[in-house]
């Protein structure tokens, strides 16, 4: 069984910082496998299926987040969701039209420690665990397991490059 292990990194001071999002629906497509192989085929295929439906001019927010601990369970378990919100929502008469893999959901709000992230989404695990295992415990604050890691994206590599590529790793707090 293949387990991830974080790697050491030098992150001693995150920024992080504490916001409360709102309850989003938001369209997905799922993956199961190994995250970073899974993680952007999952994104290839929403945006795909979001281009084809000439739905790109109403994306209004991206994110994406495993469901699964990558140190609990085997990397061929694990579940990846790619998510768009729609100015507006799915239009209804789409929602007969979505592959098997795709669905409607909703990503429950609340308060979140957020850590922007810049660079090579590669480096995510390992900042996530930091702000989990480091920046959590020292905080005084109490996760929020109910609710999934969220990675929000904030551009897009294409334009900016992926070393200045920025996405918030957002971790539930009650």
């Amino acid at each position: 069984m293949e387990v991830w292990e974080p790697k050491m990194m030098d992150t001693q001071n995150l920024d992080v910082r504490l916001e409360d999002f709102p309850t989003r629906e938001v369209i997905f497509y799922r993956q199961i496998g190994p995250y970073p192989q899974k993680a952007p085929a999952a994104w290839n295929c929403l945006w795909e299926w979001i281009f084809e439906k000439n739905l790109a001019s109403q994306v209004n927010w991206t994110c994406g987040y495993g469901l699964d601990s990558p140190r609990l369970i085997p990397a061929d378990m694990l579940r990846y969701y790619a998510c768009i919100e729609l100015k507006g929502g799915l239009p209804p008469s789409l929602l007969s039209e979505l592959p098997e893999a795709m669905g409607v959901q909703r990503i429950e709000g609340g308060r979140f420690a957020i850590y922007q992230m810049k660079g090579d989404y590669k480096a995510m695990p390992d900042y996530f665990c930091k702000l989990h295992d480091e920046w959590l415990p020292s905080s005084g604050m109490i996760p929020d397991y109910s609710r999934p890691f969220l990675e929000i994206y904030l551009n897009n590599p294409a334009e900016v490059g992926l070393e200045n590529a920025l996405t918030d790793l957002c971790l539930p707090i009650r």
